[in-house]
């Protein structure tokens, strides 16, 4: 499966995914939703995404654990953790989420356009794992 342009974006909340998928289908991306982890992994066994904007906080699993989960299935993509949580330190979340095989950066809530394209730029120029 070739991953492409192809991106994944998994939150429960629905008024976020819908305004990233927006933004990146208008940036030429082909772009999904799911509302949770396991509605993620259900579609990352049928198909390849280069990026899969995974939410920390959702019902059912969690964003590590999802990200986890994807990272065994398809370990040539990546990860990215989105975030508005403020409770806990967003740099230990982070380390968990990179150690679940997530990207080393995350989107903080809220986060504008710019912030979206300046990740997704990044990602796009890192080459491909060999998902060995």
């Amino acid at each position: 499966m070739e991953a492409g342009n192809q991106i994944l974006i998994v939150d429960d909340i629905e008024i976020v995914s819908s305004a990233m998928q927006m933004i990146l289908t208008h940036e030429g991306f082909e772009v999904e939703c799911v509302p949770d982890g396991h509605a993620a992994i259900e579609r990352a066994r049928e198909k390849a995404y280069r990026i899969i904007f995974i939410d920390l906080i959702m019902p059912g699993l969690s964003g590590i654990e999802t990200c986890r989960a994807l990272h065994t299935i398809a370990p040539q993509t990546t990860c990215i953790m989105m975030t508005g949580q403020v409770e806990q330190d967003p740099t230990a979340l982070q380390e968990q989420f990179v150690e679940a095989g997530g990207f080393a950066e995350a989107l903080q809530k809220p986060f504008g356009k710019q912030d979206i394209l300046d990740i997704v730029g990044r990602v796009m120029t890192t080459p491909m794992a060999s998902g060995t």
